[in-house]
């Protein structure tokens, strides 16, 4: 008979987005800064959407189809005069991209750096050869992937909300229109990302070299004992001498003396 009492509540199923997302706020938190310059940059992208739409329309309402061509080419001028700032823009979001997107992949390298260090001591001298591939190729994935990101949901948040403004001064009727099919495809869009994520992620298990230890091949052969058959038996006295082994058997080489570089 069970007892009869409050029972404990289950434990959240840790996830793959609840680990990155239990991160990412105090990485986003330590660079308000970096995020709202690119947010600033970015209202530029929402001006243009805005007054290019807003230009064209009045253009049309209140001047060629109000048999006032001047104030259409006024209001035209206007809405190409808003594309100008994006050039601006564009430079401006990408050097502010940077202070979010370098960060994350030195702290990663930091991260994998630590780690294989203290696999090596713990398992005397013993390096993975994950830790390689997490310090070279999975940070730079990491990085492009989260450049990417960032970039398509400024773009996508600051073009939609230029749009919609857009909308509600001209015709705030279609909003009713608009907005439910634009809620649905965000909704989708976000919806893709953890399988996307979960994709990404077995493609760099995947990727990975074999996690066995990696040992160091040993010492460099010196030019004093030379590996067989790398250098001809029959060499004459002062050839190519040990203490700058390479420079002297180009010397040698191209002197083209008997007896070097393999040459009778």
């Amino acid at each position: 008979m069970k007892a009869n009492g409050p029972t404990a509540p289950r434990p959240r199923r840790d996830t793959a987005l609840r680990r990155v997302a239990r991160e990412a706020r105090p990485f986003l938190r330590a660079r308000t800064g970096a995020v709202l310059r690119l947010a600033g940059w970015s209202l530029l992208e929402f001006a243009q959407t805005f007054l290019s739409g807003y230009g064209v329309a009045r253009a049309l309402d209140d001047g060629f189809l109000a048999s006032r061509p001047a104030t259409g080419l006024c209001w035209l001028a206007v809405a190409a005069v808003a594309v100008l700032p994006s050039v601006f823009a564009a430079r401006g979001v990408f050097g502010r991209l940077a202070d979010l997107v370098e960060p994350l992949r030195d702290g990663l390298v930091r991260r994998a750096v630590s780690r294989a260090l203290g696999g090596a001591l713990g398992r005397s001298g013993d390096v993975s050869t994950r830790s390689l591939s997490q310090v070279t190729h999975q940070s730079e994935i990491a990085r492009d992937g989260w450049a990417g990101l960032v970039l398509t949901l400024r773009s996508f948040a600051f073009t939609a909300a230029g749009a919609v403004t857009g909308l509600l001064a001209l015709a705030p009727a279609l909003l009713l229109i608009v907005l439910p099919p634009l809620a649905v495809g965000a909704a989708l869009f976000l919806a893709t990302l953890p399988p996307m994520a979960a994709r990404q992620r077995a493609y760099l298990a995947a990727a990975e070299p074999p996690g066995g230890p990696w040992r160091s091949p040993g010492p460099w052969p010196t030019p004093s004992s030379p590996p067989p058959g790398r250098w001809p038996a029959g060499r004459p006295s002062g050839c190519w001498p040990s203490p700058s082994a390479a420079a002297s058997r180009r010397s040698c080489c191209s002197s083209r003396r008997p007896g070097c570089c393999g040459t009778g």
